[in-house]
């Protein structure tokens, strides 16, 4: 069965509460990197209208 996600909170409350916690943890560092961040599903999975090296240097910040 394939599914299907409506946004990242569903896709993230997929995981262990350990996963979930480092997800959120990762997402909000990238969130106060980069303003203005729109994500989206794509494939089955969590994706941004971001350019990489953005994306990048904000988890290396964290």
């Amino acid at each position: 069965m394939k599914n299907t996600f409506k946004n990242i909170n569903e896709y993230i409350l997929l995981f262990p509460d350990e996963v979930q916690q480092k997800l959120i943890k990762l997402r909000e560092t990238i969130h106060s990197e980069i303003i203005g961040l729109e994500e989206y599903i794509g494939y089955q999975m969590p994706d941004t209208r971001e350019n990489l090296w953005a994306i990048l240097q904000a988890i290396k910040n964290m």
